[in-house]
């Protein structure tokens, strides 16, 4: 990981890719070598031992559940000023 910079796991609302550009003006590409200064790396991933609810049909939270799995993605090396977007769409 570059400094200044963190992966994070997505597997909401963000995995749309309009409301993640929207949100920190960043896309994605699954594509490494079409990774540019605002396109970032992303790469299927699994959180095991969680499941995805949504108590309201619109927020996505992971909790506990030792056997399942949530299907997401890992945006590598977002910036610190994108990332503070995202924690501020996010709440708390």
């Amino acid at each position: 990981m570059s400094e200044g910079k963190d992966n994070l796991f997505i597997y909401g609302s963000l995995r749309d890719q309009r409301i993640f550009q929207s949100v920190c003006g960043f896309s994605y590409t699954k594509k490494d070598h079409r990774v540019d200064d605002k396109t970032l790396f992303a790469a299927a991933a699994m959180l095991s031992g969680y499941r995805k609810v949504s108590p309201d049909n619109v927020y996505f939270y992971a909790v506990v559940a030792p056997s399942s799995n949530i299907d997401g993605l890992v945006i590598y090396d977002i910036p610190a000023s994108a990332m503070a977007e995202i924690d501020r769409y996010e709440g708390k």
